[in-house]
């Protein structure tokens, strides 16, 4: 099955159908072709929405995951869609989830969108938290719960009075040692005051902070260069991948790896956590 494209016979309608069937545009033509490609894929999940849910009389569903931030768009390399989709009931609380469209490679050619090629998952709040609390887990090296506490980094180099006015022994205090001799260059003192949970952060390339207070410190997170990969075997059907500060989730049926980047981890998190 595929849904193929017409080109029209001017220049720019030529573009944006070339763009959704796997080719790269520019300038006007780019957003134009990036629109179109929202519709196309929102249709395309609609349809599997409609065809295998029919307890559904009442959702909504966005694509959260793509953003045309450049001159330039390329929709065969989007290998991953990710959908906020919300259900309505009269009796009952709206239930939110995320629904994932996966992309095999070819899924866009000159024939047009083969389906054979899409496959779909949905989540529920607790499964995707698990697997945003397994990415940080790769991420920090540490084993992350849905607690998170506001840390203060005291440096010796930048606050020396207050870093010698520490109590290393107490038990909310963590040293910071220096990589190359092991001494300790400053402390982390963390707030136990108050507990905080995914529905409270957001996750930026070092460090976790609070969603509404960015100069926040959590959590830090060790990122390294594009070679890199840690993973960690899931389940039966994923493996979870941390790699340049992105969310991979390795398809054991299809053998292929998919990223979602930051913004959609955090955009994903925030609507079904709040």
């Amino acid at each position: 099955m595929s849904i193929n494209i017409q080109a029209q016979n001017n220049s720019t309608e030529n573009q944006i159908a070339s763009a959704i069937i796997g080719g790269i545009v520019a300038g006007a033509a780019a957003a134009a072709a990036y629109d179109q490609y929202l519709e196309r894929v929102e249709l395309i999940a609609t349809n599997y929405v409609l065809d295998n849910y029919p307890e559904y009389n009442t959702f909504y569903l966005s694509l959260s995951n793509l953003s045309r931030a450049q001159d330039y768009w390329d929709p065969s390399s989007v290998r991953v869609n990710a959908f906020v989709f919300e259900t309505y009931d009269s009796n009952s609380l709206p239930e939110k989830k995320v629904l994932l469209m996966f992309n095999d490679y070819g899924w866009i050619s000159e024939l047009g969108i083969d389906l054979n090629l899409i496959s779909f998952q949905f989540m529920d709040k607790s499964e995707w938290n698990n697997i945003v609390l397994e990415y940080l887990s790769l991420a920090s090296g540490n084993d992350v719960t849905n607690i998170f506490y506001e840390k203060e980094r005291v440096m010796n180099s930048s606050s020396r009075r207050k870093f010698e006015s520490i109590n290393p022994d107490d038990i909310n205090v963590s040293p910071i040692k220096n990589y190359a001799g092991g001494s300790v260059i400053g402390y982390e003192v963390t707030n136990m005051e108050t507990q905080y949970t995914l529905s409270d952060i957001e996750i930026l390339k070092n460090r976790v902070v609070l969603r509404t207070k960015r100069n926040s410190y959590l959590m830090g997170l060790d990122f390294k260069g594009g070679d890199v990969y840690r993973v960690s075997d899931y389940s039966d059907k994923f493996k979870i991948i941390h790699n340049e500060s992105k969310l991979g989730l390795f398809l054991k049926e299809n053998k292929e790896l998919v990223q979602l980047n930051l913004k959609a981890i955090n955009k994903i998190t925030a609507y079904l956590n709040n």
